[in-house]
């Protein structure tokens, strides 16, 4: 109770976060210079939640169990939560393009990506999910690196 209690608390917060940065009338006259949502966005946090029961769903199916698997799940749900309300920076879709061209390397990429998801469904939802988290986390990571190791005086 006390784990979906606290997500739910921070999935309000990090809503009404959002609404007040992007109220065009406190901000007036400010052009935000990235795209990126500062904090995991909400519909990401609750598809994984989502992946996961699924996923959850099928190992059940499937006779299996997670045994000492099931003690990170209360932990990655408390991740999760607070993420939602970090500072940490993650990428959104308002920058995806579909007119352009793309190399053929990315478009066999997502090709097989969305193949993977068809076949796999429970738990490819799931890896993408996690995916995008720990992609945001480790682009913070790196950049918090960079920003350590550059120069005084420069910016990165």
């Amino acid at each position: 109770w006390f784990v979906g209690f606290v997500y739910l608390l921070c999935a309000a917060i990090r809503l009404a976060r959002f609404n007040v940065i992007t109220n065009p009338l406190l901000h007036r006259g400010q052009k935000e210079l990235s795209k990126d949502f500062i904090g995991l966005p909400v519909p990401a946090a609750a598809a994984t939640v989502a992946a996961l029961v699924l996923f959850l769903l099928k190992l059940i199916e499937t006779d299996r169990s997670l045994k000492s698997g099931a003690l990170v799940l209360p932990f990655l749900m408390l991740l999760i939560a607070f993420l939602m309300v970090s500072t940490i920076r993650y990428p959104s879709g308002k920058n995806v393009d579909l007119q352009t061209k793309t190399k053929l390397r990315t478009f066999v990429g997502i090709l097989a990506i969305g193949g993977l998801v068809i076949l796999l469904k429970e738990v490819a939802v799931l890896c993408v999910c996690l995916g995008y988290i720990f992609y945001g986390l480790a682009r913070h990571v790196r950049r918090a690196r960079r920003v350590a190791h550059a120069p005084l005086g420069k910016s990165v």
